[in-house]
């Protein structure tokens, strides 16, 4: 079981098993998706199952910038929402796309100017959202060269339409948040009319989204009228898919296990993690379920499982990258090669993790194969030794859980910011039954 040595340390002793049964903590992106629609309801809105993740926290402390109030325990919030104030020119910083659409849709028909600086490079979803809402008519300032910091609000918005070929959850939010302040309709034209966590949200706060097909048939209009008013309510959110997949595996590889994990989401994340789960041979039982809010979600039971090895490369590599340590540790307890490619980035940053990752696992007796993009393991019986993480969480989290399964005790060394940037993971395990 896990037991916390030091604030640089982690020891953990091998079990056989986990039951009992658990939820997840919150999906960020729709976190941050749910507190920007209860910004601006009038009332207190209640958030349940909120990433305590370090972005959705940076984005609460935006919001505060813009007169929003939060009374936060634990994974659940109350957002006291209604009219947005701030003095001319206020600094707003954000880190990333869905956070920097939410903010700009909120702010674009503000009576003030509002600056926004990002750490990041902009990408072409804040292009995209930035393209939509000057077709709403909405003021934008950009510098000299690329797109941050910049400029926007101080001028009413005016109906309009915009297209995208690939649905882009920025580029809806931005608008539809826009529209609330609009005297007209506000059309969205794209491929496909799937439905998405932002529908979701504004229907539980009594306002609807309406589809239809376009004159050619070729796509989808989404629109709605303003201007309006979201009501405050309860959101129950999905849970996320990193947390589900790191749970589910943890649970899998115990040949006594019998978990079922509760409000797994069904966002594109979550299908890819079910796809890798049936490849590595899981063995699962699986029930649709619903949160509060209409969410689609699933509950899955997961007993212990014959893992087999696997290729991880590709999009699973891309959607996956802070998972794929975890990953290597689960790959080394099950038999065969797991190969692991296309995971450079893993070498970027402060730490070489691929490099970590090889001398941990042959301390740990596995034998592995080093690549300039991941790296071939060949499955064996991890043994429990001192390993060193050298501060980075993915590592510290990676062999954590791998001391689960290991023979004897497991001293993580200098694990990184876990419990910060992996919320609710440990917890969860730690509160299921070791057997």
């Amino acid at each position: 079981m896990v037991g916390r040595g030091s604030a640089s340390e982690e020891k953990v002793t091998s079990i056989r098993g986990l039951s009992g049964t658990c939820d997840l903590p919150g999906n960020a992106e729709i976190s941050t998706m749910a507190l920007a629609v209860a910004s601006v309801a009038e009332g207190v809105s209640v958030i349940r199952r909120c990433s305590v993740d370090p972005s959705v926290l940076a984005f609460e402390d935006a919001l505060r910038e813009i007169g929003i109030r939060f009374a936060r325990d634990g994974e659940t919030v109350e957002v006291t929402g209604g009219s947005i104030e701030a003095d001319d020119g206020v600094i707003v910083p954000v880190d990333q796309s869905v956070q920097f659409s939410c903010l700009a849709g909120l702010l674009a028909g503000a009576p003030f100017r509002t600056q926004f600086r990002t750490a990041q490079d902009s990408g072409v979803e804040a292009e995209s959202t930035i393209a939509a809402l000057k077709i709403l008519g909405a003021s934008v300032s950009l510098p000299v060269e690329g797109m941050f910091p910049l400029k926007l609000g101080g001028r009413n918005l005016v109906s309009g339409s915009f297209a995208i070929e690939t649905p882009a959850t920025a580029v809806k939010c931005a608008m539809f948040l826009a529209a609330r302040g609009v005297d007209g309709s506000v059309t969205l034209t794209q491929a496909t009319a799937g439905e998405d966590d932002l529908e979701v949200l504004f229907r539980r706060a009594g306002r609807r989204i309406e589809k239809s097909r376009t004159k050619t048939g070729a796509g989808h209009c989404l629109g709605i009228s303003g201007p309006f008013q979201v009501e405050s309510t309860d959101h129950e959110l999905p849970g996320d898919a990193g947390a589900a997949l790191f749970t589910i595996l943890s649970a899998a590889v115990l040949a006594r296990s019998d978990v079922t994990v509760q409000h797994v989401g069904v966002d594109l994340k979550s299908r890819r993690m079910m796809d890798l789960i049936r490849r590595m041979n899981v063995s699962f039982e699986l029930k649709r379920t619903q949160t509060a809010s209409k969410f689609h979600t699933r509950q899955i039971q997961i007993k212990g499982s014959d893992l087999r090895s696997v290729k991880i490369a590709g999009a699973y590599s891309q959607l996956f990258m802070d998972e794929l340590p975890f990953l290597a540790v689960v790959g080394a307890s099950s038999p065969g090669e797991t190969i692991i490619r296309e995971a450079a980035n893993l070498r970027e940053g402060e730490t070489d993790c691929i490099s970590i990752l090889v001398e941990n696992l042959r301390n740990m007796q596995i034998q592995v194969g080093e690549m300039p993009d991941g790296l071939v393991i060949k499955g064996g019986r991890l043994q429990g030794a001192t390993v060193d993480a050298k501060g980075d969480a993915r590592i510290g989290l990676a062999f954590i859980l791998g001391g689960l399964v290991a023979e004897g005790e497991t001293a993580v060394l200098n694990p990184g910011p876990v419990r910060e940037l992996f919320p609710g993971v440990l917890e969860r395990i730690d509160d299921l039954e070791k057997v």
